[in-house]
């Protein structure tokens, strides 16, 4: 079952940025234009900056990776990164080019398939040449 990491508004409340109050004008905000985002709304609000919205962001991510924390390698990586980093756009920084290089490993690995593809229907296509012959 997984579990669910702390709502951006509690962990808002939790540094202090928030009350309750707030919180639930945001939300009843929110429900009026269920399209925008509930950080979104906060800052429109004027109660929060995008950096307190990063840091909480951040704060998410170490919550959850801690509770998968020894389950696997990548978790761990990530973990270090958010440890690692200075502050959320640091941090963006590194997860974007992490993703470019997923992609273009994506990419690599699908032009080694279709190579690979390529290989297994000329075996197939000469398998079939000798039983021929």
């Amino acid at each position: 079952m997984p579990l669910k990491p702390k709502r951006i508004g509690e962990a808002l409340k939790e540094m202090g940025v928030v009350t309750d109050t707030q919180i639930i004008t945001a939300l009843e905000r929110q429900k009026q234009n269920p399209e925008r985002k509930f950080a979104e709304i906060m800052m429109d609000m004027g109660l929060v900056t995008p950096v307190q919205v990063g840091e909480a962001l951040m704060e998410q991510w170490r919550e959850r990776v801690e509770r998968y924390e020894g389950r696997s390698l990548v978790v761990k990586g990530i973990s270090s990164l958010i440890d690692e980093s200075k502050d959320v756009f640091d941090l963006q920084r590194t997860l974007m080019n992490m993703l470019d290089e997923l992609d273009q490993m994506r990419v690599d690995l699908e032009a080694l398939y279709e190579v690979s593809l390529a290989i297994a229907r000329d075996q197939a296509l000469h398998r079939k040449a000798k039983k021929k012959s």
